[in-house]
């Protein structure tokens, strides 16, 4: 199983409680604990090392933001890989919380814009995340395969901008959400990428987390059962 997570460690009021990555951003700095700045290609190369980092992101009164990358252990990081598996886990038989964002193309999307009779399978990624990339064209032909009675999206954290940037060489047939932190929350989203499946009622019917070819075997199935429902 494939996945990458960000740790949150809650220091002080000013830590934001959801610290992610915001590459190619000029209001994101990114440090290690000695205070050493990194390029955003050292953050990409540190973060999918053998080594594995908690992200702990200051506000700074100028707007900008400090992003110290802390290294934990393995024991630590399958702990919190376990816990925060279990909460969002947790959501599997709740409805999607109300949500109102900007699509790729700058245009309002909310919950209510997806039709009740429809299936949505919802995909949690970034731009920069190597197995999200590797999994996309697997997802593109999911799409290709359910042309009717599906809604596919694509929620990321990133910006309109980068999302734009990264689409240049890119197809990716989901449609993509921009700006999504504040569903990603909502949804316990800490492990990318994360797919869930909602019914036609809006319900989460079955959550998978992370990128294999299982995974995307148990997407197109639990798709298929749904459809027959």
């Amino acid at each position: 199983m494939k996945y990458l997570i960000f740790v949150v460690i809650l220091m002080t009021a000013s830590i934001r409680v959801f610290a992610q990555l915001h590459l190619d951003d000029p209001a994101y700095k990114y440090q290690t604990v000695d205070g050493k700045i990194l390029a955003d290609q050292e953050v990409n190369k540190l973060l999918h090392s053998r080594q594995h980092f908690s992200l702990k992101e200051i506000a700074n009164s100028n707007g900008t933001f400090t992003v110290t990358l802390i290294p934990i252990s393995n024991k630590e990081f399958h702990k919190i890989i376990k816990e925060k598996k279990k909460l969002a886990r947790q959501m599997k038989g709740q409805q999607v919380p109300d949500f109102t964002l900007k699509d790729e193309k700058g245009e309002s999307i909310s919950n209510y814009t997806f039709d009740k009779q429809k299936v949505t399978v919802y995909n949690f990624w970034f731009t920069t995340c190597p197995h999200c990339i590797e999994e996309i064209p697997k997802l593109n032909l999911i799409v290709k395969d359910f042309p009717k009675g599906v809604t596919f999206i694509a929620p990321t954290f990133n910006t309109h901008t980068q999302v734009a940037k990264f689409l240049e060489s890119n197809v990716f047939d989901y449609h993509i959400i921009t700006n999504g932190k504040s569903l990603a929350e909502m949804m316990h989203i800490r492990s990318y990428p994360s797919h869930y499946i909602v019914d036609q009622e809006g319900i989460i019917r079955k959550i998978y987390i992370g990128s294999s070819n299982r995974v995307i075997k148990q997407v197109r199935k639990e798709i298929m059962k749904l459809l027959k429902e």
